[in-house]
């Protein structure tokens, strides 16, 4: 596999970022990107999952501290067959029905001493559909708990190859269905990263579909959403050039290890669904930029919604918001999705 460009050729933050935007690019590439290499040269959904753990592991524990004053609180949650659902709020571990699944981790909830009770963001991880852990989204749930002033949880959702995507999106649309039960619609919000955002915007799509009865929350925030896996290295290779981390061939590992049959399948491409349910999904923030190797995907998307919130920052990458440093087209994209929480929330 083609894991990076020419060694030879030294790779430098885009001239368009702030002097902090600057450093936190060049921590995604020296640090971040080494690991991403490693596991394409493996090639396997473990050497992705092992990346992210060492990744993890490194992370410092004063960078994992509140950014603010406002402290976050976390705790972990669990489904347990035959008990009610979740009510998030709560203090303590809260327990949940999810059938045929069994006792398991529904997932991580982070809230700040400024989230109100009546507020909840599900963001659905990214990590391929095959890797990554709530708990290494605890910064982003901060920083999202404190713009929406919500609780957030990140679910624990089944990881392929060792479910089929459709199992692993059937687990997305029941954690919807059982937070949309203890929450009024118009206060509740989706998110996603990567391919967490082709989840959140699958599950939309479903909810679009009205294949079942299930209201639609207030709005979504789709971050660098990879809505389409018909599109893989061969074709994207030449948008990485400054992306700092992600590296082209991880898509293959994503795809090579999604289970089905075909690309073109919307429940795995939601880019490539009928055009007709684009019209009835909520207000969308859709966060790219410029060197996000993923960014057409983002503006095809905004192109299918009505009236989306597009922010493309220039020189910002992939998920670049997961990032741990604080920089300020961080800070001006917390901003912009704060805007938005707080003009959709009911």
């Amino acid at each position: 596999m083609e894991t990076s460009l020419d060694p030879k050729t030294p790779r430098t933050p885009p001239a368009l970022l702030s002097d902090e935007g600057k450093s936190a690019w060049n921590v995604s590439n020296t640090c971040v990107r080494p690991e991403m290499e490693r596991a394409c040269q493996q090639g396997t959904a473990e050497a992705f999952r092992a990346a992210l753990r060492t990744l993890h592991s490194r992370r410092s524990p004063r960078a994992s501290e509140p950014f603010t004053a406002k402290s976050p609180l976390r705790e972990d949650i669990f489904w347990k067959p035959g008990e009610k659902p979740i009510h998030l709020p709560a203090a303590g571990p809260q327990t949940a029905g999810l059938p045929g699944i069994g006792p398991q981790k529904i997932g991580r909830v982070t809230r700040t001493t400024e989230s109100r009770k009546d507020r909840c963001i599900i963001h659905f991880h990214g990590g391929g559909f095959c890797a990554s852990e709530p708990e290494h989204y605890d910064d982003l749930s901060a920083k999202l708990a404190e713009a929406g002033q919500a609780t957030v949880l990140v679910p624990q959702i089944r990881q392929t190859p060792e479910c089929s995507h459709a199992e692993l999106l059937k687990d997305c649309i029941a954690v919807y269905r059982h937070v949309s039960r203890r929450f009024r619609p118009d206060r509740l919000l989706l998110s996603g990263d990567s391919s967490g955002g082709n989840l959140a915007l699958a599950v939309l799509l479903h909810i679009a579909s009205e294949k079942e009865e299930l209201a639609k929350p207030a709005g979504a925030i789709l971050m660098s959403p990879y809505g389409d896996l018909s599109e893989g290295a061969d074709q994207l290779r030449d948008a990485s050039h400054d992306e700092p981390w992600l590296v082209p061939d991880l898509l293959e590992i994503v795809r090579n290890n999604s289970t089905v049959e075909s690309f073109d399948d919307p429940s795995i491409s939601p880019l490539l669904d009928d055009e007709k349910k684009f019209a009835e999904l909520p207000p969308l923030f859709i966060h790219t930029g410029s060197t996000d190797m993923l960014r057409s995907q983002s503006l095809r998307l905004a192109e299918k919604v009505d009236a989306p919130i597009l922010l493309d920052q220039p020189g910002i990458w992939h998920a670049a918001l997961i990032n741990q440093l604080r920089f300020p087209e961080e800070r001006e994209a917390l901003k912009k999705i704060a805007e938005f929480c707080e003009g959709h929330f009911g």
